[in-house]
């Protein structure tokens, strides 16, 4: 009688019980829990600001993915290896690279169940295209994200994505709009309580 397969699963602290893995053969099982443990090693190394050492471990989960044939298990999994590789080529200054890496993330969360990621990266998009002086193109990302998280409510990354989308009008020379921009953005960081925003944001208006 064939062993039956088991599921395999993050580690605690990644855990997320509305992800569905595959079953996966205990080999497989193996396999997946190495690539959530570089994932965190990862993450670690991203907070530190050694970002050298971030990139290593994710083309190292990159690596191990293709050449063992994994399938995808986990689309967390995926967001996340984007995600961190995105932030660390953005720390060090590898814009074009870091956006490839963003919109690898929208490639794969194109469910409405995944709107919370996809309002994060386009809000990470479009300060990349900022940066790059792209504001034409940063400009429509951040109304995407902006639109995102007046749906989901999420104030938090409405305050950073209106603070960025208020930057980004004043580039192009619309100022009204940075102003009414600025004052909802300064509204959602009193409701938020955000001391430092708030006082950024205030800053900024002069």
């Amino acid at each position: 009688m064939s062993k039956p397969q088991t599921s395999a699963k993050a580690p605690a602290a990644d855990s997320n019980p509305a992800i569905q893995y595959l079953p996966l053969p205990d080999v497989g099982k193996n396999w997946a829990d190495t690539l959530w443990q570089l994932l965190q090693l990862a993450t670690e190394a991203n907070e530190s600001f050694e970002f050298e050492k971030a990139v290593r471990y994710l083309i190292a989960i990159q690596d191990i993915w293709s050449a063992k044939g994994l399938p995808e298990f986990s689309l967390e999994l995926r967001f996340k290896l984007h995600s961190q590789m995105g932030k660390a080529l953005a720390s060090q200054g590898k814009h074009d690279e870091a956006l490839k890496e963003y919109h690898e993330v929208l490639r794969y969360c194109r469910d409405s169940n995944h709107l919370a990621v996809r309002a994060e990266t386009f809000m990470q998009v479009g300060q990349l295209l900022a940066k790059q002086g792209d504001h034409d193109r940063a400009l429509g990302y951040l109304q995407r994200a902006i639109g995102a998280c007046r749906r989901l409510g999420d104030d938090a990354t409405l305050c950073k994505a209106l603070r960025n989308l208020g930057v980004v009008s004043v580039e192009l020379g619309e100022f009204e709009a940075a102003e009414a921009t600025y004052d909802e953005a300064i509204g959602v960081a009193r409701e938020l309580s955000d001391r430092m925003v708030f006082a950024d944001l205030t800053n900024n208006l002069g």
